[in-house]
């Protein structure tokens, strides 16, 4: 696993999505164990790439990619986890305000080439906002967060197998894709939010024992093929979380969940145009205004956040640029 932890002894994992949906057994996680010590020296190195202006440093435009978004130290304000081109892990704090942040980006975890993420969310159900992430081999880990702007201490956590179909090497895409991890059925504890290669859409429902079972899976919909995901956030203020996507034609639609396990319940509207050429961030309320705001990338590598407003739509050109060099 990435950052500075080693793993635990074997287990046995319990969640294969996909056609086949069978269990696993921790055999295949012989010789996946390793240890990425982060001691202060590379700390140190890793923050002398950072920019001063408040966006991570890079060598090209585009080479992060997005984690997501969450108040990772808990200080109050929304903030980005991204990983570099070299793998290394970066938080870049938010501070509520519609410019760049105030806060420098700050390392949090080196050797995460190769993982891909599946979202932020409290999985452990310490208070704390974990990463939920997919490694080459197809397992699924919680990277277990403390709420500082530094690595986490704790172990990584194995909570899912057979998973491959999600991971995203650079290589190899299997066409598999990670909408976000949610609460979506309103039981309180967060849900996986994936589609597979044929277009349905996919809940893996979460329990209190941090894992995610094949039994515990449930279809939301089909014919999502085509979409690219910007998010999930409740986006309409009903107390559910909506999904926010992009079709093919550059057109943002909003589909409104409706805290249920099963298809149903997820009635599309468009609300804005022009998206084609964004990488997403994430769907989340940056400013702190009560309306949840679209993070993005464009081409230039400069992040952008759209603002949320009481009409549940987004404006292409109201926006703020809150990051550049991504």
């Amino acid at each position: 696993m990435p950052v500075n932890n080693i793993h635990g002894r074997d287990r046995e994992m319990t969640a294969h999505p996909g056609k086949d949906r069978r269990r696993s057994t921790a055999g295949r996680w012989a010789g996946l164990r390793r240890t990425a010590a982060m001691g202060a020296a590379a700390l140190t190195a890793a923050a002398a790439v950072v920019l001063a202006a408040g966006s991570p440093a890079s060598a090209a435009l585009n080479n992060y990619t997005f984690a997501g978004l969450a108040d990772w130290d808990h200080d109050g304000h929304i903030d980005i986890v991204a990983r570099d081109a070299v793998g290394d892990l970066y938080i870049y704090p938010g501070d509520s305000q519609r410019a760049f942040s105030s806060q420098p980006p700050t390392p949090i975890g080196t050797a995460w080439n190769g993982y891909t993420f599946a979202g932020i969310a409290d999985g452990n159900q310490d208070g704390n906002q974990d990463i939920v992430t997919t490694d080459p081999a197809g397992a699924l880990w919680l990277y277990p967060g403390q709420s500082t702007r530094a690595p986490s201490a704790l172990h990584p956590s194995p909570i899912g197998d057979g998973w491959n179909c999600y991971t995203f090497t650079g290589v190899t895409d299997h066409g598999c894709t990670f909408v976000g991890v949610t609460d979506w059925d309103g039981d309180g504890y967060p849900d996986i939010i994936a589609r597979d290669t044929d277009g349905n859409l996919w809940g893996y429902w979460g329990d209190s024992t941090g894992s995610y079972d094949s039994s515990r899976q449930g279809l939301i919909g089909n014919g999502w093929n085509g979409y690219t995901f910007a998010g999930i956030a409740d986006v309409n203020r009903d107390n559910r979380p909506d999904i926010v996507a992009m079709g093919a034609d550059g057109v943002l639609w909003l589909y409104s969940g409706q805290n249920i396990r099963g298809p149903g319940g997820l009635s599309g509207a468009p609300i804005s145009d022009g998206w084609n050429g964004y990488t997403f961030a994430g769907v989340t309320d940056w400013d702190t205004d009560g309306y949840q705001d679209v993070i993005a990338r464009e081409t230039t590598g400069d992040l952008w956040a759209y603002w949320g407003d009481s009409t549940g739509t987004y404006n292409i050109f109201q926006r703020t640029r809150v990051g550049s060099c991504w």
